[in-house]
């Protein structure tokens, strides 16, 4: 079976126009239909299909991609997944564009982070009568954009990005067994992207690898909008890399390495792990937790506690499980999963452990919580007055299963919000 295209070169792209009688961006529109075919909407069923023309005269392909189980803002456009396939290909410039609807305001908005955006031909092939090209500026006469947020000379979506990030240290704790030169592979490529990640705004890039069955790897960057919303997350890039290089169902994806700065204000673990529960349950994310940009030259078997706001470490080991007491760090006590004390504090009946992975963030992090839970409500541990110790580690199993909903619920914890409900299976 014949892979599906998402670039046509520039010298077949002049071919076949010739052939039809045409130029090359009146070739755009004879080619959505095909581009709508593959689309991936299970939840609407709304086929998008969107063609663009390069000023190099290349020809990429997008379409929409929709991902049930999680929110619908993770879906991703199809001109969205047009621009991102270009930038995975080294693309520049988009000249002309020809979609199968309208572009809706999120992807208009999107489009305002290329050069020359207003100037951009679109042309709708479900318009009644005879389409025409008409400039984005028509579609969206009073932008809001880069022209409004950064200095002139700042590299716009598309152009060369060189964010100056580098891992400090030898990164060896690999997440997939005896496969220290894929880890390796991952890491380095992840680095690549988050490197050439468009973040002005925020100053927090990222970049995303994917390995599928067969050892491939496909990279994909964290795109920003001016107006936040519409930007483009490093997993949904690295999908679109997945699928315009020629994967197949997203069951294929084994392995994921997400690069990111440390305690930045925008943060993409936490979502990357879900979107890829969602697409390839049996895929492992790896977080390497140093950047030289951070200057951080902590390992990843530390066991950091924060004291007077600054982060130590500490002599435990990566199996404790850690609260803090009264201003002092202490070990739990844990007897077949059930809390037998903390220096006091008896776990009782229902009691039971739940223990996760995360990632440094610098300040208040955890890793390590006890939950006292019974008739599946979490009560608030008497005596214990916060959460703050790190053990950090990679665990497979049934803890990776519950990291995201605890995770979600601890952060809530340590900011003084109370115990809400958790059920974990």
């Amino acid at each position: 079976m014949e892979r599906p295209r998402f670039v046509i070169e520039a010298k077949e792209a002049e071919s076949m126009a010739q052939e039809a009688g045409l130029t090359v961006p009146q070739l755009l529109p004879t080619l959505v239909k095909s581009a709508q075919g593959l689309a991936r909407p299970p939840i609407s069923k709304f086929h998008v299909g969107a063609v663009g023309l390069s000023s190099d005269g290349r020809i990429f392909i997008g379409a929409n991609l929709e991902f049930p189980g999680i929110p619908l803002h993770h879906s991703v456009h199809a001109e969205q997944f047009l621009v991102t396939n270009a930038a995975v290909h080294g693309g520049r410039c988009l000249t002309h564009l020809a979609v199968s609807d309208a572009p809706c305001g999120h992807c208009r908005q999107f489009l305002q982070e290329l050069r020359n955006a207003q100037e951009i031909q679109i042309l709708i092939t479900s318009s009644q009568k005879d389409p025409i090209f008409k400039p984005l500026s028509s579609k969206l006469p009073d932008p809001f954009g880069p022209n409004d947020l950064l200095d002139e000379g700042t590299p716009l979506l598309l152009e060369i990005q060189d964010n100056g990030l580098g891992f400090l240290g030898n990164l060896k704790n690999g997440f997939v067994e005896n496969l220290e030169n894929n880890d390796s592979l991952l890491k380095t490529a992840a680095l690549e992207a988050a490197n050439r990640s468009h973040a002005p705004y925020s100053g927090c890039p990222s970049g995303v690898a994917l390995m599928d069955v067969d050892g491939k790897v496909y990279k994909g960057s964290y795109m920003e909008s001016a107006a936040y919303n519409p930007s483009m997350g490093p997993v949904q890039a690295a999908l679109v890399a997945y699928l315009a290089s020629g994967g197949g169902g997203y069951g294929g994806i084994v392995a994921a390495v997400l690069v990111e700065k440390e305690g930045v204000m925008v943060r993409q673990e936490d979502t990357a792990r879900l979107m890829l529960k969602a697409v390839s349950p049996k895929c492992e994310l790896r977080v390497p937790a140093e950047l030289a940009a951070q200057g951080c030259s902590r390992s990843s078997g530390d066991v950091l506690a924060q004291k007077e706001g600054k982060l130590v470490r500490c002599s435990y080991s990566s199996g404790d499980v850690l609260v803090q007491k009264e201003g002092k760090l202490v070990t739990v006590d844990v007897k077949g999963g059930s809390v037998t004390s903390v220096e006091g504090f008896e776990g009782g009946a229902g009691a039971r452990v739940l223990q996760l992975v995360w990632v440094l963030e610098g300040i208040d992090q955890i890793v390590a919580a006890v939950l006292s839970e019974r008739k599946g409500e979490v009560a608030r541990l008497e005596g214990i007055d916060q959460i703050v110790a790190a053990v950090l580690s990679e665990r497979k199993g049934e803890v990776a299963r519950q990291e995201d909903p605890a995770r979600l619920l601890l952060k809530m914890v340590s900011r003084g919000s109370e115990f809400l409900v958790l059920h974990c299976k």
